[in-house]
């Protein structure tokens, strides 16, 4: 499909654009620091603009850039383990925090009950995700929090949709061991 350049960019900015947070929000995942996934946001978008004449349909706008998103990470992954070396999915339990206080203080309206219940079970899911592997809490963000299906997520991680399929199931499964057991925790 061809483009002038005009039309291009409506078109960029009609498709791709509208995942910007969500871009956001996985790349302070996967590199915790916000000028780190400034850069990371910003060379996603770039190399996504120069090559959207490469994306086929518009409805795969979002598992494209992801792919971008994540090839691109991984590429800068490689460059700074030449340099130093680094837990690329470290989780930053600090900065979670902060999203998560930003939300409760968004429906402060509600009941205070609901909010505590609220603020409890993040918590609970904030810590039981720390205590994920690298691999595990990935393909949890990937697949729970942004909502991609099994092949759109094979396609970002560049792995059969079946290995997809079970790091996820076993994925949720630690999640829901280490939930339980601080549930048992706080109940004892």
């Amino acid at each position: 499909m061809l483009f002038r350049r005009k039309d291009h960019r409506r078109e960029f900015e009609r498709v791709i654009l509208p995942h910007l947070d969500a871009v956001h929000f996985a790349a302070l995942r996967l590199v915790q620091e916000p000028a780190d996934a400034d850069d990371l946001v910003q060379e996603t978008f770039c190399k996504a603009y120069q090559n959207f004449k490469q994306l086929n349909r518009a409805e795969q706008g979002r598992s494209w850039l992801f792919s971008i998103l994540f090839n691109t990470w991984k590429n800068l992954i490689r460059e700074k383990e030449k340099e130093i070396p680094v837990d690329p999915f470290a989780w930053d339990e600090e900065r979670w925090g902060q999203e998560v206080a930003a939300l409760f203080s968004s429906c402060s309206s509600q009941d205070p009950e609901k909010v505590v219940d609220l603020r409890f079970t993040w918590q609970c899911l904030e810590e039981a995700l720390s205590r994920l592997s690298a691999e595990h809490r990935l393909i949890i963000i990937l697949a729970d929090v942004e909502g991609f299906t099994y092949r759109e997520i094979a396609g970002i991680i560049d792995v059969p949709i079946g290995t997809v399929m079970s790091r996820l199931s076993r994925a949720r499964c630690d999640l829901e061991r280490h939930l339980s057991k601080l549930r048992q925790a706080e109940g004892s």
